[in-house]
C-alpha cells in the first residue's frame, strides 16, 4: 500500500528536476513548419498544482488534462498517491475535460515497473481514460536518486515493461521524455548515458516530447495556446503530444501549468459500446476482472468464438480461472454476485444466492456452481443476444458428478467431524459411492473410525447422539437413548452399535431422499 511520504522524496517537489529545463534551453528558436495538425490542447498536473477549478480551466479552452496519479519516491523507493490525484481525475471529469495520467517512475527493476503500471491501472480503472496514460522518469543523473546507477539499457527495459502492462490493460501507453533525452538513437552528437534507447521504445509506443522555447535562459509565458502556432519542436522522432511549456497561464490554476499540444485521433468523450461477439467479450473484462478490455486480448477472444473454437461458456470459465480473476480472492458471496452480473445480467436476488451459498458450503467447486448459472435461461439468452453458441463446460471432480452423493457425504462431515469438508477427502468419499452405491450405506462406519473422529473422545451419551442425528436425521427419544446407552456399557461396540443404527428402515429412507 502507498504511505504518505515526506515532501522531499517527491521528485516533482523540486521542480529544478525538469531535464527539459536544463538542456532545451539551448536548443532555439523551434522549426517555424509545422508538420502535424493539433487536434487538441491540454495541460498536465500534480498536487504541486494546488486547488483546481476545473469548471474555469475547461471554459478557457482545455480539451485534456494529463494528471499524476502517484510516483515512486526517490530515497525511499515506496509508491505514493498523488495528494490531489482523485480530487483531479473526478474534477475534469465532470468539467468534460478528457483524462489522461501519469506515474513518475524511479523503478530499479523491471518488476518495480510492473507494480507502478499495476497500481497506476488499480486508480484509473473507476475513471474514463481516453487521453495517454504515461510513464515519467527523469532526475537519475542526481546521485540522490536511488536509479541512479541503471544503466541506459536498464532504464529502457523498466520504460518498456512499465508501457506494456499498461497498453496490456487498453490505454494508450506513452513515454514521457525531453527532446535532448529522448534524441540519443536520432543523432549522435546527443549520445549520452543519461538518454534512453529510444528507438526500441518508438516503436512500441507512443511519445510524449517536452522541449521548451528558451531566449537567453529565460523562459517564455504563454498565455494562451495560440501563441505557439507556428512553431514546432526540433525532436526528429514520431511523437504524437508535446510539452511546449511549463509558464502556461491558465484561469482555474494559480501560477503556471504545463502546456501541451495533442496529435493524435481526438477520443470520444464516452466510451465505444461494443456490440456482437466483441460485446460479449468486454462484459467479461468488465464484470469478472473489472477492468476495460485491452486489444489485443479482445481480438484473441473475438477470434476463437467466432472461429467457433471455443463457447460462450467456455470463455466465461477461462476468465474464472484466469490468474487475473483467481488473484483477486474474491469471497463466494462476491464470487455468486459476479455470476449473477455475468450470466444472467442483474444482482443477485435472496433466495437463489443463499442457494448457491449452500452448495458451496456443502463442497461444491466454484465450476459446479458456474455451470448451474450457464444452463440458465438468462445466460442461453444472453449469448443468442450477441450472436454466439452457448456450449457448455465439462465438470472432472468427483464431488461435482452427482448432486445427492455429494451432499450425502458432506452431511457426514458436518454432523460427525463437526466441520465442512475438504476438497480431497470429499472427492475420495464421493468416488467411492460413485463406483458402487452400496458403499453409501458404509460410509458412517468410516467415519467413526477416522482418527479425526476417534480423538474427540466422545462420551458413550455424545456417540449414540450423533448417531440419532447422522443416520436417523433426528433427535433421541429417552428411552431409546438409554437403550443404546446401556448396550455399550454393557461391552458393546461403537461399530456395532452404528451397525443398528444403519440396518434400520429410517436410515434406508434417508438415503433414498439423497438418491441412494
Amino acid at each position: 500500500m502507498a504511505e504518505n511520504q515526506i515532501v522531499n522524496d517527491d521528485p516533482e517537489a523540486d521542480r529544478s528536476y525538469r531535464q527539459n529545463a536544463v538542456y532545451d534551453s539551448m536548443i532555439m528558436p523551434f522549426s517555424a513548419v509545422q508538420d502535424q495538425e493539433v487536434t487538441a490542447y491540454g495541460i498536465d498536473v500534480s498536487q504541486w498544482n494546488g486547488d483546481i477549478d476545473w469548471e474555469k480551466v475547461a471554459a478557457d479552452g482545455v480539451d485534456f488534462a494529463i494528471i499524476r496519479v502517484a510516483y515512486r519516491g526517490y530515497g525511499t523507493g515506496k509508491i505514493v498517491m498523488d495528494e490531489k490525484a482523485i480530487e483531479n481525475l473526478e474534477g475534469a471529469t465532470e468539467a468534460g475535460i478528457g483524462v489522461g495520467a501519469y506515474f513518475f517512475s524511479t523503478a530499479l527493476t523491471e518488476e518495480e515497473a510492473v507494480e507502478e503500471a499495476q497500481y497506476l491501472i488499480n486508480v484509473l480503472k473507476d475513471y474514463n481514460i481516453t487521453y495517454p496514460v504515461a510513464y515519467d522518469c527523469e532526475g537519475y543523473e542526481d546521485e540522490d536518486y536511488r536509479n541512479h546507477e541503471l544503466t541506459k539499457t536498464q532504464r529502457t527495459d523498466n520504460a518498456i515493461a512499465f508501457l506494456k502492462t499498461i497498453s496490456d490493460a487498453g490505454y494508450n501507453a506513452t513515454m514521457y521524455g525531453s527532446q535532448f533525452y529522448l534524441q540519443d538513437d536520432w543523432d549522435e552528437d546527443y549520445d549520452s548515458e543519461w538518454t534512453w534507447e529510444t528507438s526500441r521504445i518508438n516503436s512500441l509506443y507512443n511519445t510524449w516530447v517536452a522541449q521548451y522555447f528558451y531566449y537567453q535562459e529565460v523562459g517564455q509565458e504563454y498565455p494562451s495556446y495560440e501563441s505557439i502556432e507556428g512553431r514546432n519542436t526540433t525532436y526528429d522522432g514520431d511523437y504524437m503530444m508535446w510539452q511546449f511549456t511549463s509558464q502556461g497561464v491558465i484561469d482555474g490554476i494559480s501560477g503556471y501549468t504545463d502546456l501541451n499540444l495533442y496529435y493524435g485521433e481526438v477520443p470520444s468523450d464516452e466510451e465505444e459500446e461494443l456490440t456482437g461477439v466483441p460485446g460479449f467479450v468486454s462484459r467479461l473484462y468488465t464484470i469478472v476482472l473489472d477492468r476495460k478490455y485491452d486489444a489485443a486480448g479482445l481480438q484473441e477472444w473475438v477470434d476463437v468464438l467466432v472461429s467457433g473454437e471455443t463457447t460462450g461458456a467456455e470463455v466465461v470459465r477461462d476468465f474464472i480461472l484466469s490468474p487475473e480473476f483467481t488473484d483477486k480472492n474474491v469471497s463466494d458471496e462476491e464470487y455468486i454476485e459476479i455470476l449473477y452480473n455475468t450470466c444472467m445480467d442483474r444482482k443477485s436476488d435472496a433466495a437463489g444466492k443463499a442457494a448457491w451459498l449452500e452448495r458451496l458450503n456443502q463442497g461444491f467447486s466454484r465450476l459446479y456452481v458456474l455451470r448451474g448459472f450457464i444452463e440458465s435461461d438468462e445466460f442461453t439468452g444472453i449469448c443468442e443476444d450477441f450472436g454466439i453458441v452457448r456450449g457448455n463446460i465439462p465438470l472432472s471432480e468427483n464431488r461435482d458428478q452427482n448432486d445427492g452423493v455429494t451432499r450425502y457425504v458432506s452431511r457426514c462431515y458436518e454432523i460427525f467431524l463437526d466441520r465442512k469438508p475438504d476438497v480431497e477427502g470429499l472427492n475420495d468419499w464421493t468416488g467411492l459411492i460413485l463406483a458402487d452405491r452400496s458403499y453409501a450405506a458404509q460410509l458412517p462406519d468410516g467415519f467413526i473410525g477416522s482418527d479425526e473422529f476417534v480423538n474427540k473422545n466422545l462420551s458413550n451419551e455424545e456417540f449414540v447422539r450423533i448417531c440419532y442425528r447422522a443416520i436417523l436425521d433426528r433427535n433421541p427419544d429417552q428411552d431409546g437413548l438409554n437403550a443404546w446407552v446401556r448396550r455399550l456399557e454393557a461391552g458393546d461396540s461403537r461399530r456395532e452399535v452404528l451397525a443398528g443404527f444403519t440396518d434400520s428402515d429410517e436410515f434406508k429412507e434417508l438415503l433414498a431422499d439423497y438418491g441412494l
